[in-house]
């Protein structure tokens, strides 16, 4: 292959320059001695180039030389063009992995210092991100030039944003004022002139939100015209106030616009007969506190057509300035906290990562959906996976297959596979050398991970890159028929019932029919009296939800019970019946129920809760069992979607096993304070006190589980962590169910689906008080009481 270098112009008058070109190995390719006037330019051709990509980042250099002066340009030679409606780099079709990115620092504002930048740029690169939008304006230059070194596309910005002007009546009032065309234009020229030596830029962007117009088509006009080997966006243009205004967008080389639902790029977009551009979503799953939750379903739908090439979150990292209270507590200020008018309170904390780049578990989430391999099974019985490389240029060679087999959360097998050389957009048929095991004695999951084998820029030997999981059929694990002791002795006390067998006491109220007192070995294990519970702390996402939420009394539900009776005694056994509803005053109930609470001589207790919700409300933020547990339960053990936090639309990143967890380390500390730490699809959880002393929760089926020492009434009161006082009791939530996260502070609203938006259901739960270290839990949760 040929290719020239940009022509490069030099001070005026005659001078000699010497020119020296090397490749990426540091070998001289061409080296000559000119004289030079200022309109002179020279050529050179390198054969057979090594190629810039975001993976394949080589960089040849450029060394001037005249007198005692030297200037080294680092240059890269990439092609960026559109085929069938197809964005491709280098003649390969590729999709942009990509965040929104500001230059900040949580102490010195929009001073980024280089390590800071680089900081940033590392941090992206070990999370699979590959591409970046200077959101919303050119960046500092030497970001441009890590991004040259390490890898990353680049959407360069201009610095033109007429948000305000809409206030004024005219969203476009700007962009077609002939007076403006000068500093619309001065700002495209700047910015196309100082970065255009930068290869990691494969589009240049007409800047943000401006309405549009013709000085846009002017600016346009000029960048093609200065640079033809680059693509234009601008998601202005496609805004459906401004295409009634003028939708002559010919200009712009793919169609881009923000946080499209899903339903809408599938249905509508690629469905528009007139229009064939590639779209990009410029900004899409808006990553504000806990979220994003909807990421996979962007990247199913992303993979499957291949005119969608792919998506810049919103946004990198939370705007928050380091500040601290009037007694001395260091916290992360934002709109508001400096008596600012006019402010966003904190919309501007909204990142992946927090100010001091301690990533979210959003980050971590994305971190697994955009990643670069995909593991399928297709035989789990015979160990057959398909592997699939969705790099664009670089083969597997560089990654290593590890394996590790769980039984019930407990590693008993693993091995490493080092030979992965399928290329890029190839797959290959893999076979995990395990064997199945003979017996149905508990669940078995395998976990596929790759991590890298050597050591890069960016990472160690042994970073995991991505990693996938699966349930191996072993089949349904047999139950342990157990006969409850025979004894269970029941006083009746006027509106209390006292339950005393073998090592425990219970007493359950006839008046609120619900316990008042579980105690076991002499160990109280409950604060008061347990209750139903719709209400969650709501996420930074679900403020265009809350008002509903509010408007229909969900933050203020009482429980109004309508009968209680004792509704089969025996030997070994109680059952209480409690009809009830919630709702808020002078407001028809949201919901009614009929709970039957079954006591056995063995201490457990099983809960059988149909629910029946009223039509026409809104979906519920959650619906399970609150309880409180004395000082001291700090223990978590639990088997379901960990380590982290995990939500029924945001558990990608994290996998089923056994963990075991602190209350205090569950808390997600959200800068402003929100529901987080729950782990959804959880089969069994134990929470103790330093003793071992506790209760297991263990599920008819899969529960949203959560233990804090904040109330969801502390979060939801709270505007900063500070502002929070840790209870010393431990708040426990076994839920039925718990809705999505998604994205809807500034995206779609959460999918149906992802929604607890069920009529009736049915909710079963067995608790048992325990001595943790005396019992297998593995036993006890296969158990079949009689």
């Amino acid at each position: 292959m040929k290719s020239s270098s940009a022509h490069r112009t030099l001070n005026p008058g005659d001078f000699t320059v010497r020119a020296i070109v090397k490749d990426i190995h540091g070998n001289d390719i061409f080296d000559r001695t000119m004289s030079l006037s200022q309109k002179d330019s020279f050529e050179f051709e390198i054969d057979n180039a090594y190629l810039w990509s975001a993976e394949t980042p080589n960089l040849y250099q450029l060394v001037l030389c005249h007198g005692n002066e030297v200037i080294l340009q680092k240059f890269g030679i990439i092609k960026t063009e559109i085929i069938d409606s197809v964005i491709h780099i280098n003649g390969k079709p590729v999709k942009f992995k990509g965040v929104n990115r500001h230059d900040s620092h949580p102490e010195l504002g929009h001073v980024t210092p280089p390590d800071h930048i680089k900081r940033d740029l590392i941090l992206m690169k070990r999370h699979n991100i590959n591409a970046i939008r200077t959101s919303h304006y050119p960046n500092d230059p030497r970001f441009l030039e890590y991004c040259n070194e390490l890898g990353f596309y680049v959407i360069d910005e201009a610095d033109l944003e007429t948000h305000g002007v809409r206030h004024a009546g005219d969203f476009c009032m700007l962009s077609k004022d002939p007076s403006f065309a000068e500093a619309f234009l001065d700002r495209m020229q700047r910015m196309v002139e100082r970065d255009k030596n930068n290869p990691c830029i494969v589009m240049w962007s007409l800047g943000n939100e401006s309405g549009f117009g013709p000085n846009h088509r002017k600016m346009a006009e000029w960048t093609k015209s200065r640079d033809k080997s680059r693509l234009i966006h601008y998601e202005g243009a496609f805004n459906e106030e401004v295409l009634k205004a003028d939708s002559d967008n010919s200009c712009l080389d793919v169609y881009s616009n923000m946080y499209a639902s899903i339903d809408w790029l599938e249905n509508t977009f690629l469905k528009m007969e007139n229009e064939k551009r590639p779209h990009i979503l410029c900004e899409y799953s808006h990553a504000m506190g806990n979220g994003p939750g909807d990421l996979k379903d962007y990247w199913d739908l992303i993979y499957k057509y291949p005119r969608l090439s792919g998506g810049f979150v919103w946004e990198w990292t939370d705007h928050g300035i380091k500040t601290q209270t009037p007694d001395g507590i260091t916290y992360y200020a934002y709109g508001g906290d400096f008596n600012d008018e006019p402010n966003d309170g904190n919309f501007c904390i909204d990142g992946l990562v927090y100010p001091d780049r301690t990533p979210h578990t959003g980050l971590l989430e994305l971190k697994n959906v955009i990643a670069p391999v995909r593991t399928e099974a297709v035989n789990l019985a015979s160990g057959e996976f398909r592997i699939t490389n969705l790099y664009d240029f670089i083969d597997l060679s560089h990654l290593c297959l590890n394996w590790v087999i769980e039984k019930n959360g407990i590693r008993i097998d693993s091995g490493t596979i080092y030979d992965l050389n399928i290329a890029p957009h190839q797959s290959e048929i893999i076979r995990i050398p395990y064997e199945l095991p003979e017996r149905s004695d508990g669940r078995y999951f395998i976990r596929i991970f790759y991590t890298l084998k050597e050591d890069t820029v960016w990472a160690k030997k042994g970073y995991e890159i991505a990693f996938a999981q699966f349930e191996l059929p072993t089949g349904s694990v047999k139950k342990i028929t157990v006969i409850a002791p025979p004894f269970v002795n029941i006083s009746k006390n006027g509106k209390s019932v006292k339950i005393t067998g073998r090592n425990f006491e219970y007493e359950f109220s006839l008046a609120d029919g619900c316990f008042t007192r579980i105690s076991s070995a002499g160990m109280e294990l409950i604060c008061g009296k347990p209750s139903f519970t719709v209400w969650r702390a709501p996420t930074d996402n679900d403020r265009n939800e809350k008002s509903n939420w509010i408007r229909n009394g969900y933050d203020r539900l009482k429980t109004h019970i309508y009968t209680v009776e004792i509704i089969k005694e025996t030997e070994n056994s109680v059952s209480f019946k409690t009809t009830y509803s919630m709702g808020a005053y002078s407001m028809k109930p949201v919901l009614k129920g009929t709970v039957i609470w079954t006591v056995y001589g063995s201490g457990d207790i099983f809960l059988d809760n149909a629910v029946e919700v009223r039509e026409g409300l809104p979906f519920l933020p959650r619906y399970g069992l609150k309880l409180v547990m004395p000082k001291g339960s700090e223990y978590v053990e639990f088997f379901g979607y960990g380590p982290h936090e995990s939500y029924i639309d945001k558990h990608r990143s994290t996998y089923k096993s056994r963990f075991a967890t602190t209350v205090t380390e569950m808390h997600e500390n959200y800068l402003y304070p929100q529901e987080n730490g729950s782990h959804y699809g959880t089969e069994w959880a134990l929470i103790a006190n330093a003793l071992g002393f506790g209760l297991l929760f263990i599920g008819m089926n899969e529960f949203s589980f959560n233990a804090s020492h904040y109330t969801p009434e502390n979060l939801t009161e709270a505007g900063h962590p500070h502002e929070l006082t840790k209870l010393p009791e431990t708040i426990v939530h076994i839920d039925y169910k718990m809705s999505g996260v998604g994205s809807n502070s500034c995206g779609p609203r959460l999918l149906p689906k992802y929604q607890l938006n069920e009529r009736e259901f049915e909710f079963k739960l067995r608790i048992k008080p325990v001595f943790r270290h005396d019992i297998v839990i593995d036993d006890i949760i296969r158990e079949q009481i009689e």
